[in-house]
């Protein structure tokens, strides 16, 4: 027994060393963490390992000899990726997502679907024999990963932007259709109608006795709990596994169980304290999960044959499923830039692709062997190319920007320009710090147009009757429609350090006594956009504290004075949450 164990520590251990190597080297590299821990588990794998392993004269696939035992511990990883999921998987966070999330996604999906599962069955039946491997394709095609998008964005301090939102918004809902597809999939090998019918009914009981847990006993039992760090992990670890022992109870995968777990958690007040505290786990599973998913890699069926279909799928992926994201935001009205920019950061594999391929193939035996061998190179080959893709985005835009005309709508019912009117400012960029200073504007009586490339933004400001133009401020002919050579002063709201360099040279080009306001997320940026002429700088983590400074000097010794502050800021706060301002760090572009 004492062996055992001691084997399972060691095998556990070789992993986690080699994967935190594996770690540092994606560090240095600048390269997604996910892809990495796959790549070591093929390399740790009983097949490759071998091979490998005979040229190095290094036994690699004798290193890991409890792969069954390693395979039940990469469950784990799913759960806890899924509770993960549940508990950041809030109402509030819904209500903020946007049209184009709500409505064009589940579209989306379908469409990739519908496109693998035909193709699938059409074209690749030799390779994918059987209705439900087409399935799983459809599946493996229609999803994105949030983990990898948020990351890169993240990296680029692109999280906040529109084209962010965008995806981030698109992202949430494909991980609720993920979570449906999977309880779908456990469903199958339910034979009898009536049985299936029942297991169904008895998951949705117990979606709903989460939530009522969640909103009246939950709530008492965590205050209870929250006064003690150690009692909160305990609780938030028991309540996932009671769900994953009841929905395994009634036939479903534990990772539907291990979602409603969280999704019962996800509005208690101590929600960010849990998944703080549940996070490491989570990640050290994660990686085992990844890291296991590797080691089923075989090379059996991928032979030179099956590198056309490979192909064929990592061009749907990576082509296909980012032009359809740009047909559907055009329909909601993003300029060609915006499309471009969620579409193709949305190109790869999703982690929940690997979940469904992994469960398919390991728990439920529906899919074969060669389908997850094709989805891991699939993932690892789609999130290698979303990372140098959102590495040269700008430069790959410019390069392709005049093939996406066919993207342009007419934009006669986005601007509001009466007859007549001649404005001194031109302001790029509305929301949020734009809102700011277009009111300071507005109470000097000053005439200003605004220029926003958000529909839904230009929508609002033409209900209001402010000036307003719709488009990029890159854009060359954006930039004729403004009448540069007119303005006294043009303020950029958005921190893209190469759009401010075209804005200042074009406003200097067309009027050498127009003053231009930029925007910069750090001092190196500022001072290089000074270089190029701006006039004034703005850096929005630098106002925060020269703005408490301004509050200490007006209060002095008098520090009553704060209360009144207070009331005027409580006033200010609810004005910017009517206005749609929840979250106050913002990047324009």
């Amino acid at each position: 027994m004492v062996e055992v164990f001691a084997n399972v520590f060691v095998q556990m251990g070789i992993i986690i060393i080699v994967a935190t190597l594996g770690g540092y080297l994606s560090r240095l590299l600048k390269q997604p963490l996910i892809p990495l821990y796959i790549l070591i588990g093929v390399l740790l794998g009983p097949e490759l390992g071998s091979r490998l392993g005979a040229m190095l004269g290094i036994n690699f696939a004798g290193l890991i000899t409890n792969q069954a035992l390693i395979q039940d511990l990469a469950m784990f990883g799913i759960a806890f990726l899924l509770f993960i999921v549940g508990l950041e998987m809030n109402i509030k966070k819904l209500k903020n997502i946007g049209h184009i999330s709500i409505i064009g996604t589940p579209i989306q999906v379908a469409l990739m679907f519908i496109f693998g599962f035909v193709i699938t069955t059409a074209f690749l039946g030799k390779f994918f024999p059987g209705t439900r491997d087409a399935i799983y394709i459809g599946l493996v095609l229609a999803f994105s990963s949030t983990v990898v998008v948020i990351k890169l964005l993240a990296d680029r301090r692109e999280l906040d932007t529109l084209h962010g939102r965008i995806a981030i918004g698109i992202l949430i809902v494909q991980d609720i259709i993920a979570i449906l597809a999977i309880t779908f999939l456990s469903a199958i090998g339910v034979t009898s109608i009536v049985k299936l019918i029942l297991t169904l009914l008895g998951a949705v009981a117990l979606i709903v006795i989460a939530l009522l847990l969640g909103k009246y006993v939950f709530p008492k039992i965590f205050n209870f709990a929250a006064k003690s760090e150690e009692l909160l992990l305990l609780s938030s670890l028991a309540v996932l596994f009671v769900f994953v022992f009841l929905f395994n109870a009634i036939g479903f995968s534990i990772a539907i169980g291990a979602f409603v777990a969280g999704l019962a958690l996800a509005n208690l007040p101590y929600n960010y304290e849990v998944i703080g505290k549940v996070k490491s786990i989570k990640d050290f599973f994660a990686t085992i999960f990844f890291v296991a998913l590797g080691m089923q890699f075989s090379l059996i069926g991928i032979n030179t044959s099956v590198w056309i279909p490979l192909l064929i799928l990592f061009v749907m992926i990576v082509i296909a499923k980012p032009i359809i994201f740009m047909f559907l935001g055009a329909f909601f009205g993003y300029t060609e830039r915006t499309l471009f920019l969620f579409s193709f950061s949305l190109g790869q594999v999703s982690e929940f692709s690997l979940i469904i391929v992994s469960l398919g193939v390991l728990e439920l035996k529906q899919a074969s062997t060669a389908l997850l061998s094709v989805t891991i190179v699939l993932a690892i080959a789609t999130i290698a190319f979303t990372s140098y893709f959102i590495k040269f985005e700008d430069k790959i835009y410019r390069f392709l920007k005049p093939r996406f005309k066919i993207f342009s709508r007419t934009t006669a019912d986005l601007e509001y320009l009466p007859a007549k009117y001649e404005y001194d400012i031109i302001q790029i960029g509305y929301d949020r710090i734009g809102y700011s200073i277009l009111k300071t504007l507005q109470d000097k009586k000053d005439r200003v147009l605004i220029c926003d490339f958000n529909p839904e933004i230009i929508k609002k400001l033409i209900v209001q009757k402010i000036p307003c133009i719709y488009g990029d401020a890159a854009d060359e002919e954006i930039l004729k429609r403004l009448h540069l050579n007119k303005a006294k002063l043009v303020i950029s709201t958005s921190p893209n350090f190469d759009d401010n360099v075209i804005i200042i040279r074009k406003t200097k080009a067309a009027n050498k006594r127009a003053h231009v306001f930029v925007t910069a997320n750090t001092v190196d940026e500022a001072l290089e956009l000074y270089r190029h002429g701006a006039d004034y700088v703005i850096i929005p983590h630098f106002l925060g504290g020269e703005k408490v400074s301004s509050i200490l000097e007006q209060a002095s010794k008098n520090y009553r004075k704060f209360r009144s502050l207070k009331k005027e800021h409580v006033a200010h706060l609810k004005e910017r949450l009517k206005m749609g301002h929840r979250n106050t760090l913002k990047n324009h572009r």
